[in-house]
C-alpha cells in the first residue's frame, strides 16, 4: 500500500504507557491503544478510536504506529473517510491490519486486509 501520509502526527494526546508520555496520540474521548510491539526494534502499532456516527466533526478510527520515542504517527487508510487499524508489526517495520475503502457508516465502504510496507516512511 502506498503511504503518502505516513509519518504525519495526528492531533491530540498525550497518552501514557508505563509512565512514559507519548505525545501526539489522538485523545478524543481517551480511546486508543497499541496492539503489538515488534520483537526486537520496539516499534508499536495500534488504533486510535473515535466515536461512531458523528463524522465529519470527529475523524474516523486511525491506524497508528509508534517508533518507540516521539509522537505516534498515523498510517493511511484506503479512503479519506475510511477507518483503519493496525494489529501487528515486525522488525522490518511492516505493519498489518485492516482498512475500509470508504465510509462504512453510510454503506459505501468495505473492509480489506492491509500491509503497510512503508510504515515509518
Amino acid at each position: 500500500m502506498r503511504c503518502p501520509d505516513a509519518g504525519r502526527p495526528p492531533a491530540g494526546g498525550p497518552y501514557t504507557k508505563d509512565g512514559v508520555q507519548i505525545p501526539g496520540l489522538p485523545a478524543h474521548e481517551g480511546k486508543g491503544w497499541l496492539n503489538d510491539i515488534s520483537p526486537s526494534s520496539g516499534v508499536a502499532v495500534g488504533t486510535a478510536m473515535f466515536p461512531h456516527g458523528i463524522p465529519p466533526i470527529t475523524p474516523v478510527d486511525q491506524a497508528q504506529i509508534w517508533p518507540g520515542s516521539g509522537p505516534v504517527r498515523t498510517l493511511p487508510s484506503l479512503a479519506p473517510d475510511g477507518p483503519a487499524g493496525a494489529e501487528a508489526v515486525n522488525d522490518q517495520v511492516r505493519a498489518g491490519g485492516w482498512a475500509y475503502d470508504g465510509d462504512p457508516y453510510d454503506g459505501a465502504g468495505a473492509p480489506h486486509p492491509v500491509i503497510w510496507t512503508c510504515a515509518l516512511g
